[in-house]
């Protein structure tokens, strides 16, 4: 920042030295006043010493204004008092003089301030309304603003987009003349606009084109308000801005949207193609696995039958080793049989969409555990239930697959040796339930309780824990096909908690 005086000194000191220099100048012009006065003594009247002072007067009050006037009203008292000569007689008639000369002076300090600050006053007005008018050219020129006005009786439009339109500068143009380079499609509303405006007495608001004179076309946003004399119309004053950038984008956009939504419909269309055919071929699939399994269990039913036939009639003669394959072909054909079965359940499942109704869990569980009764038994499982549970919003056939699935191998994924322990309870929610079933079962390790849920992910081998690999992944797709989910919480030696979360209403509630 550059070093100069203080901000405050140069318009105090300033101030100063007008006042200074006012009172200075009313000074010297009394004494211009006085010093003519007193060359004109013999050819005035004794009279009339104070005439002479008031020229000076109104030249001190126009130009330094009331306290420096006053100054030389008093100035000039005193110099006619005691240095101009007095009339030998009637003093109170001088006096009287003096006074009115004195009175004159101050109405004629008064007038003058009066035009002074008027003066001024006319002239802040004017630099005020130059200063107004700048700060709206400069506005409407940032904005890209055109102001018109229309002169109603002699149909006289004045705007400066004349000059783009080909239009005479030199003579009056006509809103008539104007509305020629209208497009020929906006011409009749922007006519009907106006004369609604006038009739009306509202705001003049239209949007039309125009053609200029190098044949582009251009948008127009035209405002205006009616003026009135009488409830005559005057004139119409407004503004206009060109709005063909904004029209364009609106095209471009509009274009889009309507490039979109072809395309938007030729994907539906597309998508709806596929869909056919991925349902044409889900269902020859679906007629395929059944041919496939019906031709898969009639030689497997074979083979068992043939095992039976062979361990029965001739048992003595097979020896050890024969009895054993013998058992051995018997359980592989019913776990063949067994995956047949759960591959044709995840495939329905899969394909099939669901009638959903509420179901209460009270009884699908007692269900479950009805048919499961002889695993249970066998195993001596303890199986507690945690009454009354919740309804619930399902299929009926695909949860009593689900639960039977959960519930079986909590009774058999256990330690040699150990009582099968589980506890089936419920948590309710306003929308959902979360049905658990937990077990003192061998646990599962944390990499795999996403991996179980796989068709085939098997973490011991058939022997082990028989299987077909496919019930937990049952479970999951048929607890997805309901519109919940599943979820296992375990530790290896720790048992497991399966729990299914299920909605508590239907959607048509």
């Amino acid at each position: 920042m550059k070093e100069g005086k203080p901000l405050l000194g140069p318009p105090a000191e300033g101030r100063v030295l007008s006042q200074i220099w006012r009172y200075s100048l009313a000074l010297v012009f009394v004494g211009l006043a006085f010093g003519i006065r007193s060359l004109l003594d013999p050819w005035l009247a004794p009279y009339a010493p104070f005439i002479i002072f008031i020229p000076s007067i109104i030249i001190v009050a126009w130009s330094g204004g009331v306290g420096p006037a006053l100054l030389a009203i008093l100035t000039t008292f005193l110099l006619t008092q005691y240095f101009l000569p007095h009339p030998p007689a009637r003093p109170s008639a001088y006096l009287v003089a003096e006074l009115t000369h004195i009175v004159t002076a101050l109405i004629v300090v008064g007038l003058v301030n009066a035009v002074r600050k008027r003066e001024n006053a006319m002239a802040r007005s004017h630099e005020a309304l130059r200063q107004n008018e700048e700060l709206l050219r400069l506005a409407t020129e940032g904005a890209k603003l055109e102001l018109w006005n229309w002169v109603v009786a002699t149909d006289i439009l004045e705007c400066p987009s004349f000059p783009h339109l080909g239009l005479p500068t030199d003579r009056p143009v006509t809103f008539s003349d104007y509305l020629t380079f209208v497009d020929r499609e906006d011409r009749g509303r922007l006519k009907t606009e106006m004369a609604n405006c006038l009739q009306e007495h509202r705001e003049f608001n239209v949007q039309f084109r125009v053609r200029w004179l190098d044949g582009s076309v251009h948008w127009r946003h035209s405002r205006g308000r009616p003026y009135y004399v009488n409830d005559r119309p005057i004139r119409v004053i407004g503004m206009s801005m060109d709005i063909t950038e904004r029209k364009q984008a609106e095209q471009s956009l509009q274009e889009a949207k309507s490039a979109l939504a072809t395309h938007a419909r030729r994907l539906e269309q597309r998508v709806t193609l596929r869909t056919n055919e991925l349902q044409r071929s889900l269902k020859d699939m679906e007629s395929f696995c059944y041919t496939i399994a019906h031709d898969l269990r009639a030689p497997l039913r074979s083979i068992t039958g043939f095992a039976h036939s062979l361990a029965e009639d001739y048992l003595p003669q097979l020896g050890e080793a024969g009895r054993d394959f013998c058992q051995r072909i018997i359980r592989s054909a019913d776990r063949m049989n067994q995956l047949i079965s759960d591959l044709l359940a995840y495939g329905r499942l899969t394909n099939r969409q669901l009638p959903m109704q509420f179901l209460d869990l009270n009884a699908e569980v007692e269900k479950v555990l009805e048919r499961a009764a002889p695993q249970i038994e066998e195993t001596a499982a303890q199986v507690q239930v945690d009454k009354p549970l919740p309804t619930v919003c399902g299929d009926g056939p695909v949860l009593d697959q689900v639960l039977e699935n959960l519930i079986t191998n909590a009774v058999k994924f256990v330690p040699p040796g150990t009582r099968p322990l589980v506890h089936i309870f419920a948590r309710h929610s306003r929308k959902r339930v979360r049905l658990c079933i937990e077990d003192n079962g061998i646990g599962i390790p944390p990499e795999y309780r996403e991996k179980i849920f796989l068709p085939f992910e098997r973490l011991h081998t058939p022997e082990a824990y028989p299987g077909t690999g496919i019930g937990l992944a049952i479970v999951q797709r048929g607890v997805e096909k309901m519109g919940g989910q599943v979820r296992v919480e375990s530790a290896p030696g720790r048992g497991s908690r399966f729990w299914i979360d299920l909605p508590g209403k239907c959607r048509s509630d």
